[in-house]
C-alpha cells in the first residue's frame, strides 16, 4: 500500500478524534482517512526542547515510518506526537525512540485489524 505524509494543520487535528496509544516517549494517534494510502506525520512542541532537538525527533519519526512495513487493510492517518514534559529528549537514543514508535504503531494496527473484522 502507498505511503504519504500529513501536510496541513487540519489533517493533524483530525487524527486526535480517532484512536490513540500513549507511551512514555510518544503518543500515536490514528484515524481512517478514506484514501488509498497511509499518511504519516510527526509533531514536537516546544516542551521537547530547542529547534535542533525538535527537528531531530521529527526526522527520526519520518525515518522510522519510511522503513516500517505497513500492513494491508484500512488506510489510516498516523500522527506521532512527541512531547512528554517528564522526558529529557536530549538523552533519548534513537533505538529507544524507534522501539516506542514501533510499539505504538503495532498497537494501532492490532486495534484496527480487530475492528475491521
Amino acid at each position: 500500500m502507498k505511503k504519504g505524509f500529513l501536510q496541513k494543520r487540519g489533517e493533524y487535528l483530525k487524527t486526535y478524534k480517532g484512536f490513540s496509544v500513549k507511551l512514555p516517549l510518544v503518543v500515536v494517534y490514528a484515524r481512517p482517512n478514506g484514501l488509498d494510502k497511509y499518511r504519516f506525520g510527526c509533531t514536537a512542541p516546544r516542551t521537547v526542547g530547542n529547534a535542533v532537538l525538535r527537528n531531530r525527533v521529527k526526522r527520526w519519526g519520518r525515518e522510522i515510518y519510511r522503513h516500517y512495513d505497513v500492513p494491508e487493510g484500512i488506510p489510516l492517518d498516523l500522527h506521532v506526537f512527541v512531547g512528554s514534559k517528564r522526558v529529557k529528549y536530549k538523552e533519548v537514543k534513537f533505538n529507544e525512540f524507534r522501539s516506542q514508535v514501533h510499539e505504538g504503531l503495532e498497537r494501532i494496527f492490532r486495534r484496527f485489524s480487530k475492528s475491521s473484522r
